[in-house]
C-alpha cells in the first residue's frame, strides 16, 4: 500500500473531528474533491484514481470512523446520515466551505446525504455503484443474502475474503500477498462490529426514493454493469432522485470501477466536469447522456 500512496503522490495525515480522528489520503492542487469510500473499504480504495486527478484536483480520501484507520467505537452511530454529518464537519476541520463530491457504494449514500442535509457545502456528486434506491438491492448478492442469511461484505475466513472479491470486482484485482494477508487479518478483528453497522444501516437507512429527495447537483452516476453487490436496476429512481445527471454505464466491469479501470474512470469524470462543472452553458441533462462505456 505504501508503494500504491508514493506512485498516487498520496500523503497520510489526520484531523481531529470532534472526539474522533480521522485519517486521510491528499494529493494534488486545485478544487478540493473528497472521496468516499464504501462499506468495509477505506480510503485506498480510490487511491489509483487520484493518480490521475491530482493535476486538476485537491484529492482528499478519508478513512469512515469504523473502516480503515480511523476510530472504532461501539457506542458511536454509523448511520448514512451520521457519516455525512462526519464529512461535513471534516470539512470545516480543514476549512474547506465546499466540493466536489465522490462516493462508491454505500459512500455514494453518504455523498447524496451530505448533498440533502448539507447542500451549500456540495458542487457537485460523483457517485459509483451507489447505495441509496430500492432497487439496487436487486442483485446477487442481496439475493444469496436472502436464500443463506449470510452477507457476502462480513469476512470471517480466508474463503469469505475470497468469496467476496470475486463478488467486488468483474476483473481481477491484483494484491500482494502481504497487503491480502492484513486485508483479511482486519476483516476478521471488524466482523462482528461491521455486521453491527450493517444491522444498522439496514434498519435506519430511508431509501432516497422513500424520502422523496431531489438533489439539484451536476451528478455523474457510474455503474459497473456487471456489479454483484449492488444491481444497476436502480438506475432509472437514481434518475429521478438526481434530475441533473449523467450516466455512465461500463460493461465487464464490477462493484469497483475505480480499482477496475482508474484511468478511464478519472478520464470519464474529467470530461463530466469539464463539460457540466467548468461550462458556461452546462444546462439540465437529457436521457441521450446515458452512455454505455
Amino acid at each position: 500500500m505504501t508503494l500504491e500512496r508514493l506512485s498516487s503522490g498520496l500523503k497520510e495525515r489526520c484531523v481531529q473531528v470532534g472526539s474522533l480522528e480521522i485519517p486521510y489520503l491528499e494529493t494534488g492542487h486545485g478544487p478540493p474533491l473528497i472521496l468516499i469510500h464504501g462499506f468495509g473499504g477505506d480510503s485506498y480504495n480510490f487511491a489509483r484514481v487520484a493518480r490521475h486527478l491530482r493535476r486538476r484536483f485537491r484529492v482528499l480520501i478519508p478513512d469512515l470512523p469504523g473502516f480503515g484507520k480511523a476510530t472504532r467505537a461501539a457506542e458511536l452511530t454509523y448511520s448514512i446520515d451520521s457519516q455525512a454529518d462526519r464529512i461535513e464537519h471534516f470539512m470545516r476541520s480543514l476549512g474547506i466551505e465546499s466540493a466536489h463530491i465522490g462516493g462508491n457504494s454505500m459512500g455514494g449514500f453518504i455523498a447524496a446525504r451530505l448533498a440533502l442535509r448539507h447542500p451549500h457545502r456540495v458542487e457537485s456528486l460523483w457517485l459509483l455503484n451507489a447505495l441509496g434506491c430500492p432497487s439496487a438491492r436487486h442483485s446477487q448478492m442481496y439475493r444469496d443474502y436472502e436464500e443463506t442469511g449470510k452477507l457476502a461484505l462480513i469476512v470471517h475466513t480466508v474463503r469469505d475474503f475470497d468469496n467476496l472479491m470475486k463478488k467486488v470486482s468483474y476483473r481481477r484485482i491484483l494484491i500482494p500477498r502481504s497487503v491480502r494477508r492484513v486485508f483479511i487479518e482486519r476483516a476478521q478483528r471488524d466482523a462482528a462490529l461491521h455486521s453491527a453497522i450493517a444491522m444498522e444501516l439496514s434498519e435506519r437507512a430511508i431509501a432516497l426514493t422513500e424520502q422523496k429527495a431531489r438533489v439539484t447537483q451536476p451528478t455523474l452516476l457510474v455503474w459497473g454493469a456487471e456489479d454483484q453487490i449492488l444491481s444497476p436496476d436502480c438506475i432509472p429512481e437514481q434518475k429521478q432522485v438526481f434530475p441533473n445527471h449523467d450516466v455512465i454505464v461500463m460493461p465487464r466491469v464490477g462493484h469497483l470501477p475505480m480499482l477496475e479501470y482508474p484511468r478511464r474512470v478519472a478520464l470519464d469524470y474529467l470530461a463530466f466536469f469539464d463539460s457540466r462543472i467548468t461550462s458556461d452553458d452546462a444546462g439540465p441533462i437529457r436521457s441521450a447522456n446515458e452512455t454505455n462505456r
